[in-house]
């Protein structure tokens, strides 16, 4: 069942719960309006994390960020796909995402990461001037987004050269259901 808005559950609210003079509210009606009510609130995430420092081979132009493990929660809004670095959102919604990676690679050197939706690239992106080897520097990148339909997540990175051999550890992509007042 999909999410509803706040507005929704206060549609339901009004049409479901008449006053109960004429016995029109039943135990069923509660547990339907309470459960839709639940899943509107319910946390849920998706999760693509790398912890060990990792060497990704980056070049000039936009190719996935490389993840080796995914999570989601037990409530099904996501499916993480390590290997791409995606997270797909199954159904409508917002979403709330936070990138944390820390990196290692030539001094001077620029990396920019870029989220893509639906294969797109957003205008969420981060870059960070790389300190050399022995030098970690970390970066964040926070973005919100509302979807009228399923939609796909992912990480995307490149490097100011060819080719680069770029060291990434401490890595989470991470995606949250943000409950909203309307869809």
């Amino acid at each position: 069942m999909a999410r509803k808005s706040f507005v929704q559950l206060q549609q339901d609210l009004l049409t479901a719960f008449p006053d109960n003079i004429t016995g029109l509210i039943t135990p069923a009606i509660l547990r339907g309006f309470l459960d839709s009510f639940l899943q509107a609130i319910r946390p849920a995430y998706g999760l693509v994390s790398r912890s060990n420092a990792t060497a990704q081979v980056v070049t000039s132009t936009d190719a996935p960020l490389v993840f080796d493990s995914g999570y989601v929660s037990d409530v099904p809004d996501f499916v993480a796909t390590p290997v791409t670095g995606t997270l797909q959102r199954v159904d409508a919604g917002t979403t709330r995402m936070t990138l944390n990676a820390t990196m290692e690679g030539a001094n001077g050197r620029l990396v920019s990461m870029t989220l893509y939706k639906n294969g797109v690239p957003t205008a969420w992106k981060a870059s960070v001037t790389l300190a050399g080897a022995g030098k970690p520097v970390d970066v964040s990148m926070y973005s919100l987004t509302y979807d009228g339909s399923p939609a796909a997540y992912q990480m995307r990175v490149k490097c100011d050269t060819a080719s680069e051999s770029i060291s990434f550890s401490n890595m989470d992509f991470f995606a949250e259901s943000v409950p909203v007042n309307a869809y």
